[in-house]
């Protein structure tokens, strides 16, 4: 695949030192373009799950405190209990 690719690479930088385009080249242009747009969706989709569970964080800590001690609660009575009956 490499070799291919080195292949198109060396067609293309020899056309532009001959100045002429070569049909390929518009192709392969068109290639980068698209796989420019796909990294740069990537970022996006990265970015957007970056911003989603930073929200649920904050959303998390904004839960009223009586109600996340009680959840506290319930999950150490069920490790408590768990423990005794080993």
């Amino acid at each position: 695949m490499w070799s291919i690719v080195y292949l198109y690479m060396m067609d293309y930088y020899s056309a532009i030192r001959k100045d002429e385009i070569q049909p390929f080249v518009t192709t392969w242009m068109d290639l980068e373009g698209i796989m420019l747009s796909e990294i740069s969706q990537r970022e996006k989709i990265k970015y957007h799950m970056i911003s989603l569970i930073t929200k649920a964080l904050v959303t998390q800590k904004k839960v009223s405190r009586s109600a996340w001690s009680c959840q506290e609660a319930i999950f150490l009575l069920l490790l408590f209990s768990l423990k005794l009956s080993r």
